[in-house]
């Protein structure tokens, strides 16, 4: 009997400890079914070679996701993981033979109490120094924190309750140790003395924490207490002795309190309950594998050990008395970024030519690296999803693909991070982001202060915003009316998992301050005037502003670079008409070139109030600035650009491959893609570095033209790689390894010679690459390559997206219609749509039958595509272009004007307005409007505005024509009628 199912596997064998490894299907069985060869179906189980030589189950098993993390002491085990469809076979190419490698892992190993002889103590005395010392591996340079504890409890290890006396830091050696001491004064014994049912002798231990690391503690030590005058009590019972067998109570680690203590008589806080759980999963954690939770309820778990340290004393692991502190804070922004390894679905993707051989690995590898740079996959991280070259590699499970043919894979979800930003301009969003350590549950207060007091006046002073929630976060920031969000001074959020993150946007509720804001930020804090006098006598002749322009220009040359003047300050001392001679002078104010810094203020109470200061020192401050991280690359706007020269048909931002500006625009015949995006000037115009990098390469580029490659890096921590190509030759005057700054003159736009751009007309261009960097930021790998489509680097992506950050903040306006959407949108579309719902099954009264009949997936996609044909001019129409839908009039509010917020897979990103047409309005629609715009609602793609109709659809089972009238049977006699003759051609080639 032939088998079925998964016949061979790969990933690495060799994994590290403590990072997540994935391993995928790489092909299957020939006589298993086409519609079973599904990797979300396949199980991944783990195996565990045992003292007899033989592989028995971990019971860890796994469906879709074949991503395994190892724990510390896997290393000294030996594993085979097997993926299979229908049951194990136990061997062959569907397993792999695991030898996990140890990690680099920083740890603490030995804590101890000594004497300041450095001998081990046991019992000390009044005012003597208890040495603490840490003994650690891959920790050197770290600071480690001390914390002395008086503990109340009887018997062995430590309890929640105990009371904290004092807390250190001191940094590792490198030798790997740290030390510092406790000094035991009259303070000290007073404060341990507060609970202590026996004050006579006290009881102290010392925990050693690297941050969120877990806790090291020493054993008790004894401490004789002269203060107390009373005759010591009865010895009481113990009863916290270690059992001699393993205790299958996991509350055995969490030992009682003393009796008859203060803390015997609270309730079991949340922390302790918490211990209680996390002594159980840091076993876990220690033992082969960081995936128990897979088989929890199927393993049953012995109790551990107590770690042992050298020379046989124990190293108790305390948990739940975490030592609270704020550790750090910042401001952010949320991305989803964070590749988890946690299985989210699968992507079906349409091969696009015939004859892609994939029958070797070096094939497949080929294949699956043109299929992970393809828009369409990249596209997976708008959905917070990713996919890899191995998850591609396994779904290639025939020897040659050709047109059309469908490749399913494996994806992923994305992870949100907030990652750290150094500055932002004003108006930003932003989130505010505090980090503590043991005060999970707490409420903390963060403020922002200025540094200088640029816009409130004053130094220290407290800077107010807008406390947002989260969905007026993701929210677009409408253009007019009232802003969303709550300004404040004081800015409260509850520690959750160490963390507060509260979101923000930067500025103040009212538009009229914002201005002054922004005034005050762009000429900076005024100090002093300057005086300008007239060298050469002129005449005011209708040429005002030019005058005061070059009073500014002149003005600002000679106070060099610390401080400006504004033509602002200029113009009102002119009067058009009057003439000035060589003895005239102008005075007005100048100002300082400085910066926006702000600090930020955190304050928590837990067992003590706690209140720090961030980014509060030279080089640390947060930059609240006008100066924007990305520049256009040209100071001008192109030639190219909607409202010049070329207008749309070379529109440099409009969709891919829309026109031969674009990206993935055909070069050679279709051989090829074009790799960048194509800004048309006029000859020999100015090309400026979009923000500061260093230069990688000067040289030739393309038919007699040069280009300048640049290692970008922005101030908010993105860096990429930028190729400014064909400028005109020898007009780069920097080298490698030159450093350049926002705004520097790299070169002059060049034309292409022999070349023919436009027949008739001599063309000046940029051509503008963008590299992600993924491939490195270095030119180890080069540019281009033999790589199809692009004959790139694999990093490269389409530069549209940092060309129109650089476009709004240099003049001001976003590109307008340039991203237009396509045919090809709408087919990828109906695709997308079909894939998903091509299973599904309804009994609806359907095409306005009176009874009901069974509607397929298939049927409700063929209505979808119909109305928006129908709607769009076959996806032709400029609604359909700047909107993505058929139309979706505004009549509400932001973020999703007026529709139904359940219906939105993926929410509006804004408006758009033109004069109606016609349309279907005399059939019974709304009315057509003539005398103004309509708003119609924007969304960031066509299969959200197709998903949207098809939720509508099956709201209503199967009533599509209340899309075109809700209630007026005629009207949606009529639209029915309408698409009766109506071609779903895009379905109708989907086999």
């Amino acid at each position: 009997m032939s088998k079925k199912g998964v016949s061979r596997i790969t990933g690495n064998a060799s994994p590290k400890v403590g990072e997540a490894t994935t391993y995928t299907v790489a092909d299957w069985y020939t006589s298993t079914p086409q519609n079973h060869r599904n990797p979300a179906n396949v199980t991944w189980e783990l195996f565990k070679k045992r003292e007899n030589g033989r592989f028995t189950t971990t019971n860890i098993k796994k469906t879709g996701a074949g991503t395994f993390t190892f724990g510390e002491v896997a290393h000294r085990h030996t594993y085979r993981i097997e993926a299979y469809l229908y049951e194990s076979e136990g061997e062959g190419a569907s397993t792999i033979e695991i030898n996990p490698q140890p990690a680099v892992i920083p740890r603490i190993n030995k804590v101890e109490l000594k004497y300041v002889d450095d001998t081990p103590g046991t019992t000390f005395s009044y005012t003597e120094k208890l040495i603490a010392s840490a003994e650690t591996t891959n920790l050197a340079g770290q600071k480690l924190k001390f914390s002395l504890w008086e503990d109340d409890a009887t018997g062995d290890g430590h309890n929640s309750g105990n009371l904290l006396i004092e807390t250190k830091e001191a940094t590792v050696s490198r030798q790997g140790t740290a030390t510092t001491e406790f000094m035991l004064t009259r303070a000290l014994m007073q404060k341990a003395m507060q609970g202590e049912t026996d004050p006579g002798k006290l009881e102290f231990y010392v925990t050693v924490e690297y941050f969120s690391h877990n806790k090291h503690a020493t054993d008790n030590v004894n401490v004789d207490n002269p203060l107390h005058t009373q005759p010591r009590p009865q010895p009481r019972p113990q009863t916290n002795h270690r059992p001699s067998q393993p205790a299958q109570n996991p509350n055995a680690n969490i030992p009682p309190r003393a009796q008859n203590s203060p803390a015997a008589e609270k309730p079991q806080s949340q922390k302790e309950e918490k211990g209680i759980l996390d002594n159980l999963t840091n076993w876990w954690n220690g033992l082969d594998l960081w995936d128990w939770g897979e088989a929890r309820g199927t393993v049953q778990p012995q109790q551990p050990p107590t770690p042992q340290a050298a020379g046989g004393r124990t190293v108790s692991i305390v948990q739940e008395s975490t030592v609270e502190d704020v550790i750090d804070a910042y401001f952010a922004k949320k991305e989803f970024t964070k590749k988890t390894g946690e299985a989210a679905g699968t992507f079906d993707y349409a091969i696009g030519s015939n004859n892609n051989k994939t029958s070797t690995d070096a094939e497949k590898t080929r294949i699956a690296n043109i299929i992970l740079a393809k828009q369409s996959v990249r596209g997976l991280a708008s959905k917070k999803e990713y996919t890899t070259l191995e998850a591609i590699k396994a779904g290639l499970t025939k020897d040659v693909y050709n047109k059309d043919e469908k490749v399913t894979f494996q994806t992923f979800k994305l992870g949100e991070e907030f990652k750290k930003v150094n500055s932002a301009p004003l108006d930003a969003k932003l989130y505010l982001v505090a980090k503590t350590s043991g005060l999970n549950g707490k409420e903390a207060t963060i403020v922002m202060k200025e540094k200088d007091g640029l816009i409130k006046g004053s130094a220290d002073a407290v800077l107010p915003a807008l406390q947002l929630t989260e969905q007026e976060m993701q929210a677009a920031t409408p253009t007019s009316g009232e802003v969303p969000g709550v300004e404040k001074t004081e800015f409260k959020g509850t520690v959750e998992n160490g963390l507060v993150k509260i979101p923000i946007h930067l500025r103040p509720k009212s538009a009229e301050e914002l201005g002054e804001w922004q005034k005050k930020i762009t000429k900076g804090k005024q100090d002093g005037t300057h005086r300008y006098t007239v060298k050469n006598p002129f005449t005011i002749s209708g040429d005002l502003d030019k005058i005061a322009e070059t009073i500014e220009k002149k003005s600002n040359e000679a106070l060099g670079q610390s401080h400006r003047v504004y033509k602002s300050d200029i113009v009102p001392l002119l009067r058009d008409g009057a003439s000035y001679n060589a003895s005239n002078s102008f005075e007005f104010p100048k100002y300082k070139r400085e910066a926006e810094l702000v600090y930020l203020n955190v304050q928590a109470q837990g067992q003590k109030q706690h209140n720090k200061n961030f980014l509060k020192a030279d080089g640390a401050y947060f930059v609240v600035g006008k100066s924007k991280e990305i520049i256009f690359p040209l100071r001008v706007k192109p030639e190219n650009d909607l409202e010049h020269k070329w207008e749309r048909n070379y529109y440099w931002a409009a969709a891919q491959g829309a026109n031969q500006t674009t990206f993935r625009s055909n070069r050679g015949g279709g051989t090829r893609k074009h790799a960048g995006r194509d800004l048309y000037t006029n000859p020999e115009t100015a090309v400026v570095a979009i923000c500061k990098g260093k230069v990688l390469d000067v040289g030739g580029f393309y038919a007699q033209t040069d280009q300048i490659t640049v290692l970008h890096e922005t101030n908010d921590g993105r860096k990429f790689v930028i190729r400014y190509g064909e400028l005109a030759p020898n007009s780069i005057k920097l080298k490698a390894g030159d450093d350049v700054t926002q705004g520097l003159e790299l070169g002059v736009t060049g034309h292409l010679v022999g070349i023919t751009v436009i027949s008739g007309h001599t063309i000046y261009m940029l051509h503008f690459e963008h590299f992600t960097g993924e491939k490195g930021y270095d030119l180890t790998t080069r540019l281009t390559t033999s790589d199809v489509p692009f004959l790139r680097r694999t990093d490269l992506v389409d530069s549209l997206e940092i060309l129109q950050e650089g476009y709004r903040n240099t003049f001001g306006e976003d590109t307008g219609d340039g991203q237009l959407f396509t045919v090809e949108d709408g087919r990828e579309a109906i695709q997308e749509l079909y894939n998903k719902y091509k299973d599904s099954k309804w009994n609806w009264k359907w095409e306005g039958s009176d009874t009901e009949v069974e509607v397929t997936g298939r049927d409700l996609v063929k209505i979808v595509e119909k109305m928006y044909r129908l709607e769009t001019a076959h996806f032709g129409s400029k609604q359909y272009q700047n909107c993505g839908t058929g139309g979706m009039e505004v009549f509400g509010t932001a973020p999703y004007y007026g529709w139904d917020s359940t219906l939105f897979t993926e929410q509006p990103v804004g408006t758009w307005s033109a004069f109606e047409g016609a349309g279907l309005s005399g059939a019974g629609g709304n009315a057509q409007v003539t005398d103004k715009k309509k708003e119609f609602v924007k969304l960031p793609s066509v299969i959200a505005g197709m998903e949207y109709k098809a939720k509508y659809i099956i709201k209503y089972n199967g009533k599509y024509e209340r899309w075109f009238n809700a209630t007026d049977t005629t009207a949606q006699s009529a639209y029915r009628t309408s698409l009766v003759n109506v071609r779903a051609r895009f379905l109708d080639a989907i086999e």
